[in-house]
């Protein structure tokens, strides 16, 4: 949790920063995090069950998609996921109750899930405008107005596959598990018949701008001119600023082929690789007159047969 928590930060605050390269400096918040277990830590469950459970309506949520198909499944439904709605609905209450938050942004998968959630708030707020504020209905937060849900498309692949870690095609936020470089490398290789979909959906590039980068990237689609600015975006985006171009010149150095027409300096290629991690040094009389295969091996900690082999 610890982990998860830092990241969504880390994120957060990296697109903050693309946000104001790309126009967005005026009116953008602040961010914080919230772990729920600072909430759910102390709750009594027969209190919980009679100061919220006449609020939730078991017709409602046994009539979510997201229930009905997991019923109807041969799996059927455990009454650890069942509830799990009333979980999340509670999240959204006291987020909304004690910080004044106004909306919940999910995947259409948790579409069920926030509207349990709005559903819970209203008649928590009709309570508490017909009673008053009690010692199990806290005081509205300032600002704190009716709830809204937004969702969004699930990422798939061109052939309709759900991407995720159960899937087993996951793309990390986490740099130790996905680095920069290779998650460039991955929208390098986005389909052409993704690229224009995906730059509209995980850039704040302006619409005449990937109108412009398509149509260019049309003229000669083997330069992959579009798949290049969507993968220095996102990686942007992700891991900073500056990321993006250091993963270009990293690719560029790796497949030239690929690199046409593109001129780096020495000096250049030596500072991106160095802030990548992915910079060895070695004494002069370590390589010169060895062979590869020791230098290689050295390197890798392996043995030289297996560098073969490899």
């Amino acid at each position: 949790m610890v982990h998860i928590r830092q990241q969504l930060a880390n994120f957060l605050e990296r697109g903050r920063a693309y946000a104001e390269t790309h126009g967005y400096a005026n009116g953008l918040g602040t961010a914080t995090t919230r772990n729920n277990h600072d909430w759910w830590k102390d709750v009594n469950m027969l209190r919980f069950l009679a100061t919220y459970g006449r609020h939730i309506r078991v017709g409602q949520m046994l009539a979510r998609d997201s229930v009905k198909n997991r019923m109807e499944s041969e799996q059927g439904i455990g009454f650890n996921e069942f509830t799990y709605q009333i979980l999340q609905a509670y999240d959204f209450w006291h987020l909304h109750s004690q910080e004044g938050c106004s909306l919940q942004v999910g995947g259409n998968d948790q579409w069920g899930n926030i509207t349990a959630g709005i559903d819970l708030i209203s008649r928590m707020r009709a309570e508490y405008t017909r009673t008053g504020r009690t010692a199990e209905i806290p005081k509205l937060a300032e600002g704190a107005d009716a709830a809204y849900g937004i969702t969004v498309p699930l990422l798939t692949t061109p052939s309709g596959e759900k991407f995720g870690k159960s899937a087993g095609n996951a793309v990390w936020i986490n740099a130790d598990l996905t680095k920069p470089y290779e998650l460039y490398q991955y929208f390098v290789r986005a389909p052409d018949s993704v690229v224009e979909n995906y730059l509209k959906m995980f850039t704040l590039l302006p619409l005449e701008h990937i109108d412009a980068a398509v149509e260019e990237h049309r003229k000669d689609e083997s330069r992959r001119t579009a798949q290049k600015l969507l993968a220095e975006e996102i990686t942007d985006l992700v891991h900073g600023l500056g990321a993006g171009n250091r993963a270009k010149i990293m690719s560029a150095v790796m497949f030239p082929s690929a690199a046409e027409g593109e001129t780096l300096a020495a000096a250049e290629v030596l500072q991106v690789f160095r802030a990548e991690n992915m910079l060895v040094s070695l004494k002069k009389d370590e390589v010169v007159g060895a062979q590869w295969r020791d230098v290689i091996a050295g390197l890798t900690k392996k043995s030289k047969c297996k560098c073969e082999r490899d």
